[in-house]
This record gives structure tokens, C-alpha cells and sequence, in this order.
């Protein structure tokens, strides 16, 4: 790759920008009685895809997330989780905001990189996240799947978002907490780094001549 290849850094949010961990809503489901599998299904099915591409209400998926999904096969004989303990076991998982990740971004808009993000979300995880920070301050574009009706691992997404920038596929660089989706953007061309932590990122950013 030549120098200064890299024009535009899209920051995952939930997992990179945002601390999250799946975990904490399935302990906060299992002390109400649900079953560890059960708890475990809350964010894997398909009606959590919907919510993500905006195709369901949050109605419709808090409904189809506790009878369907969570809850043991005699649902009907058991009382419901409404409305609000749901929302609120769901919004726990998003619990703080990575300090460390908004200095990379400030640093690298000093250095005239255009930063983005772009995220795998629902109106719920949208408001969350608005309670936690305000995205619009750090960043120029936020690309979020409920609004865009597609989730960053689906044929068009990527391309989308790649549109919008205006921006040839190798000059933009991902960073993503979740594999599947920097497999789908290496395939696209772009620049790739898996998050697991910040020491690894900063070599990453230094690898790419961004920062140093």
C-alpha cells in the first residue's frame, strides 16, 4: 500500500465506540427466569435482524422477541415480560463510552482523515446510544442499519455507505468488532481491522501511515 493511501476510517460503534457486551442482557434475562438458551437467543434470530433493518416496530419485536424466542415453549401459561423490562434488560448491553477510541478519532481528523461510523442498530440501540453520546460531535456521516434497511454484513449495505463517501473501496478503512463483517468489506476491496483492543489498533493505524 502506498503512503497515506487511507482517506476515510469508518468506526463500528456498538463494541468499538460504544462498550457493549451481549452478556449483560442475558444475565439480567436469566435472573427473571428465562433460561440460559433462551437468554442467549435474545440478539440471535431473525426478528432481532428485522429490528436492525427497520422492519419490524419495536412493538412488533418486543412481542415476537419474548413469545418466540426467550421464553420457554409454554409461553401462554406464563406471565409476560413487558414492554419496558425487555427494552431495559436490552439497553444494558450498551454500558459506556471508550475514551480511548474518541481520542483516535480526534487525532485522526487533525490529520485530515474523514471519519465515519457506521452500525448494525435498531431504535431502541439508536436511542441508547444518543443517551450515551452524541455521535454528530466526533464524526462526519453515521451510517445506521434500522435506517438504511440493511445490516453491514448484507450484498448492498457496504456498497451503499461506499457510495455515499464518494470514495474508491481502498482508500477506505473499516474498523469492526465482528469478523463476519470485515470479512463481507474485505471482499469489497476495502481496508480491514478487527477490534479487539486499542494497543492493537494504534499498530494498525501506524501500519496504515495514519498515525504514529
Amino acid at each position: 500500500m502506498s503512503t497515506n493511501a487511507i482517506t476515510v476510517v469508518l468506526f463500528d460503534v456498538g463494541g468499538v465506540i460504544i462498550r457493549a457486551a451481549h452478556r449483560i442482557t442475558e444475565v439480567i434475562l436469566e435472573d427473571l427466569g428465562i433460561t440460559p438458551e433462551g437468554a442467549r437467543r435474545f440478539f440471535a434470530n431473525e426478528h432481532y435482524a428485522a429490528f436492525s433493518r427497520g422492519e419490524i416496530s419495536v412493538m412488533q419485536f418486543h412481542e415476537n422477541i419474548v413469545k418466540f424466542h426467550i421464553t420457554p415453549a409454554d409461553y401462554d401459561t406464563l406471565p409476560r415480560l413487558d414492554y419496558q423490562t425487555v427494552r431495559q434488560a436490552h439497553d444494558a448491553h450498551l454500558y459506556g463510552i471508550n475514551e480511548a477510541i474518541l481520542s483516535r478519532m480526534e487525532a485522526l481528523t487533525a490529520a485530515n482523515i474523514s471519519v465515519h461510523a457506521i452500525t448494525d442498530t435498531n431504535p431502541w440501540q439508536t436511542r441508547r446510544e444518543c443517551a450515551l453520546i452524541d455521535l454528530q460531535r466526533h464524526v462526519g456521516l453515521v451510517f445506521r442499519s434500522h435506517e438504511l434497511h440493511g445490516l453491514k454484513r448484507e450484498r448492498g449495505m457496504l456498497e451503499h455507505v461506499l457510495e455515499q463517501l464518494g470514495e474508491d473501496p481502498a482508500r477506505v478503512l473499516l474498523v469492526d468488532a465482528d469478523l463476519v463483517n470485515i470479512a463481507r468489506a474485505d471482499r469489497l476491496g476495502m481496508q480491514i481491522h478487527h477490534y479487539t483492543n486499542v494497543r492493537t489498533l494504534d499498530r494498525a493505524l501506524a501500519t496504515y501511515v495514519l498515525l504514529r
